[in-house]
Formats: structure tokens, C-alpha cells, sequence
């Protein structure tokens, strides 16, 4: 059986800025949530990032929808 079989497929969500808004990158496939951040640290390494954060693509669904700058909600916050 593959390790993809194993894994889970993470969102990499970044900022260039501090106060800029967390947006989507891409994916990354790893087993666990500290190995998708070491793949996605090596993978979108062409920039400097204020924030680099992973989120499983299951979880990455409700959050979108829980995060509201407009309505005040604390930005950026997802895990």
C-alpha cells in the first residue's frame, strides 16, 4: 500500500504580510499535520512568509465559513 494512502491532504494557507488577509496556495499530502508543515515549508519556500499555516482539506471547509473579517472574527484563526 502507498504512503498516499495513509495521508491526508492539507490546505497551505499563507500571508505575505502580517496584516494581510491568510489566502490559499495550494496542497500538500502528509500523514500528519507537523509533516505538512515541513512539506509546505519546503514547498512554497520561494517567498518569505509572514504566516505559513496547513489545514486538512476537511476541516479547511467549515472554517471558511467560520472566518468573517467584516463581522469582526479574529482573522487567520483556523486549525
Amino acid at each position: 500500500m502507498s504512503d498516499l494512502a495513509h495521508s491526508e491532504i492539507y490546505q497551505v494557507l499563507v500571508r505575505r504580510k502580517p496584516d494581510d488577509e491568510l489566502r490559499l496556495i495550494g496542497s500538500v499530502h502528509a500523514p500528519t499535520r507537523e509533516l505538512a508543515m515541513l512539506y509546505a515549508t519546503w514547498t512554497y519556500d520561494e517567498e518569505t512568509w509572514a504566516e505559513l499555516q496547513v489545514v486538512r482539506r476537511e476541516s479547511s471547509r467549515a472554517a471558511a465559513f467560520a472566518i468573517d473579517p467584516q463581522a469582526g472574527a479574529e482573522k487567520g484563526v483556523v486549525s
